[in-house]
């Protein structure tokens, strides 16, 4: 693609090169990391989280860069330079660009919240199937183009990543894309080109505070998206639910329990093998049945209903798309085993992610619950003793150990966790993950549910320099030898 035709998609501030340069130049690729430059290469100068790609300019342009795009001037003849006032925008609207802006030939539906965005967008892309149409998913678990699955890196890829995998959904002749957006997401640009035709806010709890460091900070950064949503599905017993209707562009649909709201749960029947209720709202009443168990699954289910509200859906193909609906990979996931005792796999890596949890696991263990889990390293440090006392006030026995340590020493977030915990009985730390799911294993007894929590989808643990493979499922299976 021309230079020329991507500049044409910029607000500049400033052009070092005359618009008949621009209209020579072919762009073959769009890069804001080195690694990926390639000759004819447009690189991006991204402010991310731990870098600033204003310090790699001379080296991208050694490797084959041909334009850089930057937040101010540079010194060079050897590329052209386009200065933009954000680099992390003007990323999202060229990636859009260079792949002929597949986000306007889709249908796009984004999911943000702290908790639940996995399960409600493959609840979502369930229930659009059911109705016909053909979904592409992008997500924490899995990106999913029709019945291609592809690996995930990110909650939400970066721009480049992230329209090309829109753009191969436009080419798959897909109706939807539905897809988590993540906080990060919001506040570094990657989806400022998209504009979504629907929104959905789950919750807001503790997490990422390493990078929004207050509250206030992380719900404005989540309230953002709904700028761009034509209309918003937003959880109406979530405290930070007025924060995000305030910032709705169009229209709001409320859903809930509690708080009076659009689409309401009512007659709410808990059982161990799901739950069923009766939803409320401005048509006939229905029933329905989820075959996920906890209060979380109302919510993430009733979200759904919300939703298809929103898109005209009749109630028998959501009822239908929600009472078939699996388990999601790490997400209250049983482990098959031949032992008299239940490991379960789940995600939950927040302080109001386990409590839901372990609460939900209570209501139906038949008898002691065993919980295994560690804290990230390089992230919100203040979740960790909140993490350890919910461990500990809702389980039978304790196992602490890593997660993802990182840069961190695993026994120094160990000792963080244990911070929150006062009484220390039945409570064991092992940092080595594998041995910890051993140690949990061989104190289990008839009947018992071990549950697994942090890891969830994810098939490595990652370390200071390198990363392991470490899918729970198989240590579990081998441990059983």
């Amino acid at each position: 693609m021309l230079l020329s035709e991507l500049r044409n998609n910029l607000t500049l501030l400033a052009q070092s090169h005359p618009d008949e340069v621009l209209q020579e130049t072919e762009i073959t690729n769009i890069s804001f990391d080195t690694r990926t430059v390639t000759q004819g290469s447009l690189f991006v100068c991204i402010k991310g989280i731990r870098s600033d790609r204003h310090e790699y300019i001379q080296e991208a342009i050694e490797k084959g860069a041909v334009a850089i795009v930057s937040e101010y001037s540079i010194d060079t003849k050897d590329a052209i330079n386009l200065v933009v006032e954000n680099t992390n925008t003007a990323l999202s609207y060229l990636s859009a660009a260079f792949y002929n802006n597949p986000q306007n030939k889709l249908r796009v539906v984004g999911v943000t919240g702290t908790n639940g965005k996995t399960t409600v967008t493959n609840l979502v892309k369930n229930m659009l199937e059911v109705c016909g149409y053909k979904v592409g998913l992008i997500g924490t678990n899995e990106i999913v183009i029709d019945k291609t699955s592809y690996p995930a890196n990110a909650t939400t890829p970066e721009a480049p990543e992230l329209f090309s995998y829109l753009g191969k959904m436009a080419e798959e002749n897909c109706d939807f894309a539905v897809m988590e957006v993540s906080s990060h997401s919001v506040s570094l640009g990657r989806v400022a080109a998209i504009s979504f035709e629907i929104g959905v806010f789950t919750n807001l709890t503790q997490d990422h505070l390493d990078y929004h460091i207050t509250m206030e900070n992380y719900a404005n950064a989540k309230a953002e998206f709904f700028r761009q949503c034509k209309t918003s599905v937003i959880n109406a017993d979530s405290p930070y639910a007025e924060i995000m209707k305030a910032q709705a562009a169009d229209t709001v649909i409320t859903y809930g329990i509690n708080e009076a709201c659009d689409y309401r749960a009512s007659e709410i029947e808990a059982r161990a093998d799901g739950v069923s209720y009766t939803v409320l709202c401005d048509k006939d009443p229905f029933r329905i049945n989820f075959p996920i168990p906890g209060g979380f699954s109302v919510y993430n289910s009733l979200a759904v209903c919300a939703l298809s509200g929103a898109l005209s859906i009749p109630d028998g193909f959501v009822r239908m798309a929600l009472k078939k609906t699996k388990t999601v990979k790490g997400r209250c996931e049983l482990v098959e085993i031949d032992k008299p005792y239940q490991v379960m796999i789940d995600f939950a890596h927040t302080p109001d992610g386990m409590e839901n949890i372990l609460s939900t696991v209570n209501e139906f263990k038949p008898a002691r619950l065993i919980t295994v889990f560690g804290c990230g390293g390089d992230r919100d440090k203040g979740k960790r003793p909140k993490m350890g006392a919910i461990a500990k006030k809702y389980s039978d026995l304790v196992v602490v150990t890593s997660d993802n340590p990182r840069s961190e020493n695993m026994n120094a977030i160990i000792e963080d966790i244990l911070a929150g915990i006062s009484d220390l009985t039945n409570v064991y730390s092992e940092p080595d993950r594998k041995k910890a799911i051993g140690l949990a294993m061989s104190l289990a007894q008839e009947k018992d549910i071990i549950l697994l929590l942090g890891k969830g989808h994810e098939m490595v643990q990652k370390f200071k320099d390198y990363e392991i493979e470490f899918d729970e499922r198989e240590v579990v299976k081998s441990l059983c030898n």
